[in-house]
This record gives structure tokens, sequence and C-alpha cells, in this order.
């Protein structure tokens, strides 16, 4: 056998090479990228970590396991303190600097900052090439690991930890990937000379490349892995992105942008403040304002900004857009929007407790959290909170996660005082069989019923709500985590035993029971054996996403462990208990039979397996349009048919119907479905902007009255004709005429040189279209789609427009209001129209929606003249509409808070009950409230004046037995704060009501409708449909539903209602009375009615024979 190629490390090689990886280029880029190692490495390694006695050995395989010559085997060492890969995150040590997990935004100006400058690479330390038996030595390499890259003409291979002196390395070569692509301009004009840095996200190492002529660009081919990439110029601003795919790359140029600037005023009490230190959140971008306040932010791309600004004890943020349209962004940022908010958290004891978290979120159409940490004392501060409502949560360890009541937020709020109950806490640590933490495992507690209790109605419970005969109940699950050393604490509401149970893949599944509280529990995951192998055809070719099972022999249920064959037809079953099971492969479809083995394993054995599955027929066919092109990219389904119905037209499903066969049609509008059975089956397709109109395949059936064609299994010339549906299309420019080249259409995103853009409708006729393009104008047009045709807007002009902006304040403090939501519409989309007219404007998207800012500002996108109307919507406030003209000065807008009714719902026993509540407002009982609920609490706020209704509703607890509660009433003044407590229907009277002859034809030809029990007093409706909306929602229900008596009601005044329907005057009509209820007791109450007419109702001719 021929000796393999050796490459020993030289001082020649560091000195080229060290610190910059080389550029492997396509065959045939557009332009010779330049090479790497033509850029001087910023940093010069110490020999003692490049050199070293060790060497590698090992063997590179194709795909098919011959051996692969002639491969280019690079070696790469990442440098502690140095290479990206070696760098952390932050704070968070565990995860390097270069990992798309590294989400940190300071981290990316880091990234940023390490590239630009050269910085960060993982260095090669040796190159190699394959012999003819694929064999390959490496020489002097230092102790440690090192990362191997393999790239051949038969594809690419990567290693990342590979231990320095191991003799039997081996590489298989997978499909390689290039990234090329273009880097172009604002105008989408090639950019040349623009320095490309493709880093491996893992283990950091740098493939660089300039950008050609045409501002073209080749990276590759390498290993598929995941790999991020930043560019850099002299004159432009470059994107970092930390994953990227060739893909992307191929589909989207890489735009670089024009830097901008953002300039404005600090104001304090709108007053000019000097020396206040302005930073771009997220990034390095700061300035500090003059004699007049003013400040400039230089060198920013276009995209949305959050400011801060710091003066003494004073901070204040506030946030703008940078859009290509604009050099400059003008913006104010006012202290005291960010105050500082103080408070402790102690237990019931009244002890401070230490290391809780306080978490503080605002509320409205967008919710922002500050969060902090307890000190020794209990004592927290929250540096940067926004002003308004906020919701307060508390959790820490040995404790109860607490949520506490909303508190407002000013510059003078009170501290905050947070009370936690102590948990009943198991803690312990999660370890395999020889010891070692298994860390980020969730873990689960479930309480143990020593001994169910029965349902109070004395009925059996439901099986979806627990089995009585088992010791654990359905009830509440609580989970915890694992940390690095594989440590957990759960915080349990109660004592008593627990099951413990660890989702840990390719283990054993573990069931431990452990009584709380408890500490040192020590859980032990055993392995369990494993079954590969391949699933293949009757040609034994790999047969790629079949579902895997394992089922115990004897038993019909499938063991927890799912798993697919991958692109190879290989699979792998892990944590496998020992036994004899029938192995089964199925696809997804269910077309073809399944396949099974039987397998036995026991203790820890590998159990290796090949699985041969008919692979079926086929259905394959091209897609074309009308005129006969192929189409690519349409979705193609087959179902399984029973014989058709001819004498109905339509198909009848087996049932249940299995998930479709898929397939794509490719560039030649070609398509395949594979691995059907035998028989008929429907083919379908889903395509944008396109219908199916049938097949001109003459042994299928036309099919245009319904969705998809027939076709037998083994069709191999089936022709799917679509028709086109409609669209529009035109030209966007501005007012001088030059060509908008960044715009969406309908949410639909282009970017052209020449403005152009083309969309498809789902259906033809009239449509709202909506274009929207950074800096200019939003159009929002209606148009008439012509089918099967483009509309042709021709030159669509995006004018500069108006920038509508304001403040909004608290009608009655002033303060700014954060979160609140502000739409902007023409009038006509606002103004109510007369009932039987046509409203052109139904669904006609708005113009444009905003949220207020932390200093309670806002302002719109570029507005087109005329008056306008104004919409705002807080949850804590009541809506507002305001007309504006076509001024141009900064708007003030006041609104009113409104009233908030909040409150707790428990059972009987005091627990809290997690149930949906009802708030109804007396006058419009056809309106529904939006009721903010958890853990046993409600909220709702920005309510108007008025009289309400509350009503929890009927719920179920883990033990089955039903759980009412009595509605309550409430009247609410302007501004007005009412707080209610609802416990669980627990009285001890029964109220029957009994009426003449129910259910059958009365004297006067009168038939019972409904029964309606109301705690307090009740009007009177108007309407039988007002009174069936106070029944849905308000009325006491009836038990056990006989709609005549009711059980478990406390002592009080109650209204209850008949309805009926009378046949002689066609009219429904009600019965009204009243009653008094004792503390206890069974109450007869016999009704002798007295009907009164509501609304005319109009009775079939033939309702008197029903």
């Amino acid at each position: 056998m021929r000796r393999p190629l050796v490459l020993a490390l030289t001082l020649a090689v560091l000195a080229l090479g060290a610190g910059v990886a080389f550029v492997l280029l396509q065959d045939s880029p557009p332009e010779p990228s330049t090479s790497p190692a033509s850029i001087p490495p910023s940093y010069s390694a110490p020999l003692a970590q490049m050199l070293g006695t060790l060497s590698l050995r090992g063997r590179v395989l194709a795909a098919d396991k011959s051996p692969a010559s002639g491969v280019e085997l690079s070696v790469s060492r990442a440098l502690p303190g140095e290479s990206l890969s070696l760098r952390p995150c932050g704070t968070d040590v565990d995860t390097p600097l270069s990992a798309t997990e590294c989400e940190d935004p300071d981290m990316l100006a880091t990234l940023r900052d390490l590239i630009q400058a050269g910085r960060g690479d993982t260095p090669v330390v040796a190159r190699v090439t394959t012999d003819a038996e694929g064999a390959f030595e490496v020489h002097n390499l230092p102790e440690g690991t090192v990362a191997l890259w393999a790239v051949g003409a038969k594809g690419a291979a990567l290693a990342t930890e590979v231990t320095t002196g191991t003799q039997d390395v081996e590489l298989v070569l997978e499909p390689s990937v290039v990234f090329a692509g273009r880097v172009v301009d604002e105008a989408l004009r090639p950019v040349a000379g623009s320095k490309l840095t493709l880093f491996h996200t893992g283990h950091s190492r740098f493939f660089q490349t300039t950008s050609n002529s045409d501002g073209r660009f080749t990276l590759g081919p390498l290993p598929a892995s995941t790999y991020g990439l930043q560019v850099d110029d002299d004159q432009l601003v470059g994107p970092c992105v930390r994953a990227i795919s060739p893909e992307e790359l191929e589909a989207e140029d890489i735009v670089l942008h024009r830097p901008r600037d953002i300039v404005g005023q600090v104001l304090l009490d709108e007053q000019p403040v000097a020396n206040a230190l302005v930073e771009v959140v997220d990034t390095r971008v700061t300035a500090e304002t003059d004699a007049r306040g003013r400040f400039v932010l230089e060198g920013l791309p276009p995209g949305d900004y959050v400011l801060k600004a710091r003066h003494g004890q004073h901070q204040g943020q506030a946030e703008t857009t940078l859009d290509e349209e604009q050099t400059e962004a003008e913006v104010t940022v006012r202290l005291g929007t960010l105050v500082r908010v103080t408070g402790s958290v102690r237990d019931t004891a009244g002890q401070p407790i230490e290391g809780a978290t306080v978490l503080a979120s605002s509320r409205g159409a967008v919710y922002t959290d500050t969060e902090t940490v307890t000190g020794a004392d209990g004592r927290f501060e929250l540096e940067e909170a926004t002003l308004g409502t906020h919701h307060f949560t508390v959790s820490a360890k040995g404790f109860l996660p607490t949520e506490t009541k909303e508190v407002e937020v000013t510059h003078r709020t009170p501290a905050v005082e947070l009370t936690m109950e102590r948990a009943f806490v198991i803690e312990g640590v999660l370890v395999d069989a020889a010891g070692t933490p298994l860390p980020d495992i969730t873990l689960s507690a479930m309480k143990w019923l020593r001994q169910p209790k029965g349902r109070r109605d004395g009925k059996p419970h439901d099986v979806e709500h627990g089995d009585p005969d088992a010791p654990f109940a359905d009830g509440p699950v609580i989970d915890a985590l694992t940390d690095d050393a594989g440590r957990f604490v759960l915080n349990l509401p109660s004592p008593g035993l627990h099951r413990l149970t660890p989702d840990v893949p390719g283990f054993l599944a573990t069931t431990v029971e452990v009584e709380a509280p408890a500490q040192d529990v020590r859980v032990v995951m055993q392995p369990g054996a494993r079954v590969v192998g391949t699933v293949v055809d009757l040609k034994d070719t790999p047969i790629p996403n079949v579902s895997v099972t394992l089922t115990p022999a004897g038993e019909e249920e499938p063991v927890p462990i799912f798993v697919r064959s991958d692109a190879q037809g290989a699979f792998r079953l892990e944590g496998v208990p020992p036994g004899r099971f029938t192995l089964r492969a199925t696809f997804e479809h269910r077309g073809v039979g399944d396949a099974t083995v039987d397998v036995t394993v026991t203790a820890t054995e590998t159990k290796t397996v090949t699985v041969r599955l008919d692979g079926g027929l086929s259905i394959s066919g091209l897609v074309v349009n009308e005129a006969g092109t192929p189409l690519p990219g349409a979705s193609v389904f087959a179902y399984p048919l029973t014989e058709p119905d001819t004498s109905r037209r339509r198909f009848v499903h087996h049932a249940p119907l299995p998930p479709p066969a898929q397939a794509q049609s490719d560039e030649q509008g070609r398509f395949t479905l594979e691995h059907l059975s035998q028989g008929r089956y429907r083919v379908d397709l889903t395509m944008a902007g396109y219908t199916l109109r049938g097949s001109d395949t003459p042994d299928v059936d036309d099919t245009q009255r319904i969705s998809g064609v027939q076709a037998q299994a083994g069709t191999a010339d089936l022709k799917l004709v679509v028709r086109y549906v409609g669209g529009v299309r035109g030209r966007l420019v501005r007012e001088d005429g030059t060509p908008v080249t960044r715009f969406t259409v309908d949410d639909v995103f282009f970017r052209d040189a020449n403005g152009a853009f083309q969309v498809s409708m789902e259906q033809p006729g009239a449509a709202w279209l909506t274009i929207e393009a950074p800096g200019l104008t939003r159009v929002v047009r209606q148009v008439e789609v012509p089918r099967g045709q483009d509309l042709d807007l021709g030159d669509v002009v995006l004018k500069a427009g108006r920038r509508l902006r304001g403040r909004v304040l608290d009608a009655r403090t002033s303060a700014p209001v954060v979160g609140l939501e502000v739409e902007v519409n023409p009038p006509s989309a606002v103004t109510p129209r007369d009932e039987g007219s046509e409203d052109l404007d139904e669904g006609r998207p708005s113009l444009a929606s905003v949220i207020t800012r932390a200093d309670g500002t806002f302002e719109f996108p570029p507005l087109e003249a005329g008056p306008l109307v104004l919409t705002l919507t807080h949850p804590d406030y009541l809506p507002r509409t305001e007309q504006v003209g076509d001024g141009g000065a900064p708007l003030e807008l006041r609104v009113s808070s409104g009233a908030r009714l909040e409150g707790t719902v428990k059972d009987r026993e005091g627990r809290p009950v997690d149930t949906d509540v009802q708030v109804v407002n007396l006058l419009t009982p056809e309106d529904s409230v939006s009721v903010e609920r958890g853990n046993g609490t409600f909220r709702v706020s920005g309510l108007p004046p008025g009289e309400y209704a509350v009503a929890p509703q009927e719920d179920t607890n883990f033990q089955g037995d039903t759980v009412r509660f009595l509605p309550q009433r409430v009247r609410l003044g302007l501004d007005e704060r009412k707080v209610l407590h609802f416990q669980e229907m627990a009285g001890a009277t029964t109220l029957k009501l009994s009426i003449p002859t129910r259910g059958t034809m009365m004297t006067e030809r009168v038939a019972l409708l409904n029964t309606y029990l109301f705690p307090g007093d009740m009007l009177l409706p108007k309407s039988m449909l007002e009174l069936e909306q106070f029944g849905r929602k308000l009325a006491v229900q009836s038990w056990p539903y006989t709609d005549t008596t009711f059980e478990e009601l406390t002592a009080g005044h109650y209204t209850f209602f008949f309805t009926s329907m009378n046949f002689d005057t066609r009219r429904q009509q009600v019965h009204r009375g009243e009653v008094d209820l004792p503390a206890s007791g069974v109450v007869t109450l016999d009704v002798q009615p007295m009907w009164h007419p509501l609304e005319s109702f109009e009775v079939a001719e033939d309702s008197e024979s029903e």
C-alpha cells in the first residue's frame, strides 16, 4: 500500500497561514476571489500552541463507503482567548461568542468588531491530501483537540472535536455546500471590493473573499454545517448574521447601506438638558448633548432603534426609525420617562427573601419587561421601569410563584411590597448510571392521592379527569429544569407523596416516588438498549421519512420512542427496555402496507436490523398552465379513495383520512408521488395564484367541479392543468420619476431596481391592495382584478407625504400613556353608514397603526394630505377617536382611564380556580368584555361607567367535581376601582320551580321554552334576545340540568323567568317572578304564569303539526 502524503507543519506555513484560513473556490467563479492568505493576520499565535509531537491517522470515505482519494484535508485548531469559539458570550461562559445561541446584542457588536479587526479566527495548522486508499496522516500536532475539514470532488466532511493522537479517524463525505451571492447598494447597484467573512459558528474558522466588479462572490465548496457571515466595506454598512444558508444568499442579494444619523434633543420638564449621555441600545453608538441639549448619533444603517438618555438621577427612553428615504431621523428624548421602582419581597412571616427574581411587565399593545434580583435584605430596585400600569411577578427557590395585582408606576411610586408563600420543596440531582450529571432535562412532579375521594354528587369519576382507582390524579404538574450540575428544585404547593418523572432521551423511562418536602434526592437514569438499522425497498434502495416504532410483544400500543428514517434510510431507537418487540416501519400516508421485524433486546446491547419495505407504486406527471408551460413549485398531494359515487359527482374518502403522499414539481414542472398502494387516488395541488382546472389525460376523469382529479396508482403521465386566478402588477416611482427599489405589496417584500412588482390574488374581483415603502406614503387602493389576468396599474407614484406625530397623556395625571395603539384611517372608513347602504370601504386595511413609546409619543410613517381620523385604544383606558386636519404641528391627546374591576375566584376549600369570567354591561349585554385571568384572579379595566354583571364560568376540579359560582352585580363610576371575591357555590338551599303542563301544548296553545334564575333583581327584558344573552352569561345553572331545579343556593333574593311561545298570537312571551330563599332547605314554588309579550316572532305554517 502507498504511504499517504504527509504534510509537516513548518515555520513558513505559520508565517503564511496562521490565523487566517484558506478559501476553497468553485471551479469557475465569476472572478477570482482574494485569497485570505493575502490578508495579514492581526495576531501571532505562540509556537507552542501550534507545534507538537502527536499525529493523526485515518481514512476519508465516499458516501458509498468506498475510499475517497485526492481529498484535501485541513486541520484547524482553536486558540484560547483568541478564537471566537473559545471566547465566552458575555457572562455566559458555556456559550461561545460565535454560537447562534449567543443572543446578547452587545455580544453581536463585539463579534462584529473582532471580525472587522481580523481577530477571532481559528487557524489552519496543517493540510494534506488523501492517497488512493483514502488514507491520511498528519504529524507535529500539539496535544488537545482539532477540527478536520475534508473537501473533494465527491463531497465534504467535518469533524470538530478530534483528539490529537487518534489513529483511526474515519470521515464520510456528504454533499458539500457553496455560498454564492451578490453584494449591492440600496439602489441595487453592484458593490465591488467588499470583504466577506464566512465563519463556522461552532469552531469559528474563517473563510474570506471579496466581491468582484459585478458584486458577486463565491465561498466553497465546504462541509454542510452552520455558518455565520459578516460583510465589511469602507464606505457602506454591511450585515453580521450568526446563521446564513446558501439558499438565503441565492434568493436575495446582500444589501449594504449608506450610514445615517439620528439627531435630536434631550428634555427635562420640556427644558433642554446639556451633558446628557445618549446611547443607541444594543450598539456601541453614543453621544453627549451640547448646551442646547442637542445630540448626533452617527454611522447607523436603516432600522428601528431605541435610545436611552441619562443625566444625574434622571433617565429617559425614546424610539425612532431610520428608513432608506432619510439621511437622518429627528427624535426627542424626555428624561423622566424611565423611573426607579423599589420594593421588598418577604415570606408570610415577614422575613426577607434573598435571591428572589422580580419581573415587572407593562401593559398595553406592547409589553416591556424589567427584571431584577433581591438582595440579602429582600429589597430590590428596578432602575428602568416605564411609566404606567405594571404587573409584578416574583419567583424564588423554596417559594410558590407569586403574581400581584397591578401597580401604577409613577415618578413617586411607593415601595412595592411582595409576599411569597413557602413551598414544599423537593430538590436533588439527576445523573446517569455512572454518576454523570444530566443538564437541561425537564423533570415533572405530580401529587399522589392516597385515598381518592368520590364526587360530591355521587356520580362516577370522569375518566378524562383521572381514574379513581389509580393512586395519581390528573392534577397539576410542576416542572423543573436541571442545571449544569444536574441539580433540580421543585417548588410544590402541598406536601405528600409525588411521582417524579424525568424526560431523558436515550434512557429507560423512570419514575421515582418521593415524599415532599425532601432534599438530596438522587434520580439515576439507566441506559437502555439501542435498535439501529436501515429501511430499504425490495431493491435495497434506502427509503427516507419512514416512521419506525417498537411495540412490546402481545401489546397494541408502541413504546413512546418515535423516529423516522433519514435521507439514507437510517434510523436509531434509543432507551429501549429489554424484551421482545415488533419493529414496524410505516409510510406516513399509509399508502403501502407496513413492514415488521421481530426484535429481542437485552440490557444495553445495540441491535442492528434491516427493514425491507415494498416501495409500492407511484403517480408521476406534469404541472402546466393553460398555455402548456411547465410550472415549478407546485405542491402536489395524493389521497387514497374508495370507489367514487359517480351519481353525486363527489369523492368518498376512507375514514379516517390518512395524510396524503406529497411531492413538489421541479424546474421542468414534473412531480412523482411515491410509495402508493394499488387503487385510485385523488390528486390535488396548491400553488399561489393558481387553481387546478382539471386534467387533459384521456383516461383520467375531468373534475372541473371538484378539487382534484382521480388517477390510478402507477400512472406515469398525469397532466395537471392549472388556471391563473389573476393578479396585479405595476411599477412604483417617486414624484421625480425615480424607481422605488424596496417596498412591500400586501405584505410581500420586493427589492427591484426598476420598482416593478407583480402579486397574485386569491380570487378575482374587488380587492384591497396595500403598498408600503420606507419613508414614503402608504397607499391603500381598491382594485378590480380580472379573472385569469393581471391588472396593470402602470406607474404608482409614492409621495414624501406628511409625518403625523403626537403624544398621548393620562387625562387625570398628565402622565404619558405607554403602549397605546393609535390607528389612522380616512374619515370614510370610520363613518357609520345607513342600514342597507353599500359599504365600499368594507374590509379596507387601515392606513397605519403605531404604538405610543415610553414618553407617550407616537409618529406615523408618511401619510397623504387630507383629513384623517385617529382611533386610540389601550386595555386600561376608554377608547377615543379624534379627527385631524392637514396641520403639521404635533398633537397632544388625552385619554380617560375608565373604571377597573378585579377579584378572586376560589373553590369551597379556598383554592384558586382558574376559570373564564364573564363581565357584561347590563345596557349592552351583546358586547363582550376582554378579561385577564390567571391563578384564580381576574382583572378588567378601561370600562365605561355603568352597571355590570360578573359571572365566573362553571368549571371542573381535578377530582371531577363541577364547580359553580353565583354571579354578582356591581355599579362602577368614572375611574372607579372595585374588587369582587367569588367562592364556589356551597349553599344548602334547593329551589324547585313548578309550572303546569311543562313540555306539552297548554289550553292557550302555549309551549314552554326556557327557565332562567338570576341572583338579585332583574328587570323585565326588552326582547327575547336580550333575555337569552343575559341567560347565557349570567343565569344560575340549573342542577342537575333539569331546567327548573337549582341546588346549592345561598340565602338571598332571586329573580326567575319562564319563556314560552304563543302559537295563536305568534309571539314570544315571558313570565317574571321573584323569590327570597332561606339559608337552608328545599323551597318548592308553584308558578301560575302571567305572560308578557315580547318582540313578534313569525311561526312557520307547520308549527302546529309539530
